[in-house]
């Protein structure tokens, strides 16, 4: 499987758990829904709000981007790496999202509920922009260190 294909798969993975999971798990947790309804519901708005559910995916894509670069220009540990933390912070971010929002639908403050999803792909810049500029310190580092010298022969 090329190293492309293999980001894209985990960039994929990483977005449902973000997404399906965070929004599964405040559901049935906070809004004491049955797991069948709480999919239910999670799908069908994912379906409706297509555009909404593409930006919602976007930092992830970007973040295995940005992986795949360090791992071409310095190791596949360090591109991994970087991967799988900023990875991470954006699920915990995702999550929180998905959790002031089933929090506020419950306190029938709907449009907190609708901002506190809607804003998610505009707060992960910050995660997407930290990455980068691990990502060039990286590289950076890697290209800055002294290469051993070949003696003639």
């Amino acid at each position: 499987m090329s190293r492309i294909l293999l980001y894209f798969v985990l960039a994929l993975m990483a977005f449902f758990a973000a997404t399906a999971g965070s929004d599964l798990f405040a559901q049935v947790t906070l809004g004491h829904e049955s797991i069948a309804d709480a999919l239910s519901e999670h799908f069908h708005w994912a379906r409706t709000d297509v555009i909404g559910t593409l930006m919602l995916f976007v930092p992830f894509v970007l973040l295995a981007a940005i992986a795949l670069w360090v791992e071409k220009r310095r190791n596949r540990l360090a591109g991994s790496t970087l991967f799988a933390i900023s990875v991470l912070l954006l699920i915990y971010s995702y999550f929180e999202g998905y959790q002031s929002a089933k929090v506020d639908e419950l306190g029938h403050h709907w449009t907190a509920a609708a901002l506190s999803i809607g804003f998610l792909p505009f707060m992960a810049v910050g995660v997407v922009l930290l990455t980068g500029v691990v990502a060039f310190l990286l590289v950076a580092l890697e290209r800055s260190k002294p290469q051993p010298r070949k003696e003639p022969s």
